[in-house]
């Protein structure tokens, strides 16, 4: 899915939605989000550029990015700058294939952390 200025027909159309003086810096079809197997992936489609940063860092959000025509994940609290004073966020709410993915990136449990559990 498409997203800008007037990025056509299934997209979704920020020109009633940001103030004319903002509008000069997005493009018709700036970025694109799409949705496979469970994850967010995202790609910039503008002739201005996008910027994009994590804001899920432990001492806040990171440093603007350029974002740049490669897709790559959008991790829940990541945020894409498409013009000044219009960013897209996307909520730490993780889809259930994310969550899979991060038990299984997880350390494998210690041999004596499956042992008997006492109490004195």
């Amino acid at each position: 899915m498409k997203v800008g200025r007037a990025p056509g027909e299934g997209g979704i159309s920020l020109h009633d939605l940001v103030p004319e003086h903002r509008t000069a810096g997005l493009s018709r079809a700036h970025a694109e989000l799409r949705v496979t197997g469970g994850i967010v992936h995202v790609r910039d489609h503008s002739t201005y550029g996008t910027r994009w940063r994590s804001t899920a860092g432990r001492s806040g959000p990171g440093p603007w990015k350029k974002l740049g025509t490669t897709e790559r994940q959008y991790h829940g609290g990541d945020e894409l700058r498409l013009v000044e004073g219009v960013i897209l966020a996307r909520s730490g709410r993780r889809f259930p294939t994310e969550l899979a993915q991060e038990w299984q990136r997880r350390r494998p449990t210690p041999p004596d952390a499956a042992g008997e559990t006492r109490m004195y």
